[in-house]
């Protein structure tokens, strides 16, 4: 309680009692504490927390011998899912990219790239995208490729072919061949094969908790415009043989990957609902790559 306390004197000559009826009370008593702590508050509500953004190169985490990571991403040979891996190649010519347009390094080879988005969650209604990694085609590991003659092939290169003949101090006549990329990838830690061998993730776990993310592949094709999507495994037909389109996507489109903090690794595992937990690590030989599969869908 905030009092004025005033004390009256008393003269013999004055009789008069003088008590002030207006006056101003001021209650400043803890007015500026409270103010330091106001102003305190206020600070602490509208200032961004401080947080470590910083991201470190993880590395993967069981790669031995050879120290390398594979992926292998097919194209489908046939326009209908049959069930079988082996109607997918990694020849780019299914996907309308010509072996001429990889030799002479033309635009629809250059400009074609994979794309893997990397999600919180293998919900397809509850897709959240954290981070994305694009992977040049032109890093794929190089493969001979028959240099064709025959004008009625889209793959037909007579200027390579007759170059081929110029050079060929027997005349054999062919068949010549070309050393160009297909679609299967090996990386590494050193030189030009480290592009996609590590992953630039953040370091600190209070910006961003989960571990466990979740891939899917996408091929941006430059020749035609067409973004093609991928699968984990080969498309499945039904008990009668028919092609199946609808699939589960938890099954179907998802690897899973899990950082480690400790040692700034990264784990690959084929992620299938119920079974991810037993699921091998792949990507650590080309027999075992990481491997994705055309999906068609009319």
């Amino acid at each position: 309680m905030t009092v004025n306390k005033i004390r009256i004197k008393t003269k013999d000559s004055d009789k008069r009692v003088v008590i002030p009826i207006a006056q101003d009370f001021d209650e400043v008593l803890g007015k500026e504490q409270q103010l330091v702590l106001w102003d305190r508050d206020q600070i602490e509500r509208h200032t961004n927390p401080i947080l470590d953004f910083e991201t470190m190169r993880f590395s993967p985490a069981t790669l031995l011998p050879d120290n390398k990571i594979y992926y292998s991403l097919l194209f489908a040979t046939q326009n209908t899912p049959t069930g079988n891996a082996a109607m997918y190649s990694n020849d780019y010519s299914w996907a309308g990219i010509y072996y001429p347009d990889i030799d002479k390094r033309r635009d629809v080879f250059n400009k074609s790239f994979f794309k893997f988005d990397f999600y919180t969650y293998p919900f397809v209604t509850e897709l959240k995208i954290s981070f994305s990694v694009t992977m040049p085609i032109n890093n794929g590991l190089k493969v001979s490729r028959e240099i064709d003659n025959d004008p009625n092939s889209p793959n037909y290169d007579q200027f390579a072919w007759t170059r081929a003949l110029a050079e060929d101090d027997n005349f054999t006549m062919g068949p010549y061949f070309y050393d160009i990329e297909s679609s299967d990838f090996v990386f590494n830690s050193v030189g030009k094969g480290k592009e996609n061998y590590y992953i630039q993730w953040l370091k600190d776990n209070f910006v961003v908790p989960d571990k466990n993310f979740y891939m899917t592949c996408r091929f941006f094709n430059a020749a035609t415009g067409k973004v093609h999507r991928f699968i984990n495994k080969p498309q499945p037909v039904d008990g009668n043989g028919n092609p199946v389109y609808t699939l589960n996507g938890q099954d179907y489109f998802f690897y899973r990957i899990t950082f480690d903090r400790s040692n700034f690794t990264y784990k690959f595992r084929e992620y299938e609902q119920g079974l991810w937990s037993q699921a091998d690590i792949v990507g650590d030989s080309l027999g075992n790559s990481i491997k994705f599969y055309e999906y068609l869908n009319p």
